[in-house]
């Protein structure tokens, strides 16, 4: 989408109770599990995977010390937030492999989105074919 959030998946709260609201999806699973492959790997190029993950909404802390103290949540900000998650990434190297390791440097005080694009731009100097 072009606001950048995830189409909603059924998931709602209560705003007055921060409760789950029933319906006709379940809320949620104990455990997930899915099974990918690239559909362009190549076993001669080095890659790297990860994967993103979304939690259904939940409640703002402020919406919950709302809720305590009897008023209506502010409306400045949204009520509900849904956090994101993102896994350790998973490396191929070729069997070739010089064993170089990656130049990364360390990184602190940056946000989680310029980490990343480090992360990248450092994955795409070291890794590039061209």
């Amino acid at each position: 989408r072009e606001d950048g959030l995830c189409p909603p998946n059924g998931a709602a709260i209560d705003i007055n109770t921060c409760a789950i609201q029933q319906g006709p999806l379940v809320p949620g699973e104990a455990e997930l599990s899915a099974v990918w492959q690239d559909p362009d790997f190549d076993s001669n190029q080095h890659a790297f995977y990860y994967a993103r993950v979304i939690e259904n909404p939940t409640c703002r802390w402020s919406t919950y010390d709302a809720i305590t103290v009897g008023v209506y949540p502010s409306t400045e900000v949204p009520p509900f937030i849904r956090e994101r998650a993102w896994s350790s990434p998973i490396w191929y190297n070729p069997l070739e492999n010089t064993g170089e390791s990656l130049p990364i440097e360390p990184v602190e005080n940056v946000s989680q989105e310029d980490f990343w694009d480090t992360i990248i731009q450092q994955v795409e100097e070291h890794y590039s074919t061209k």
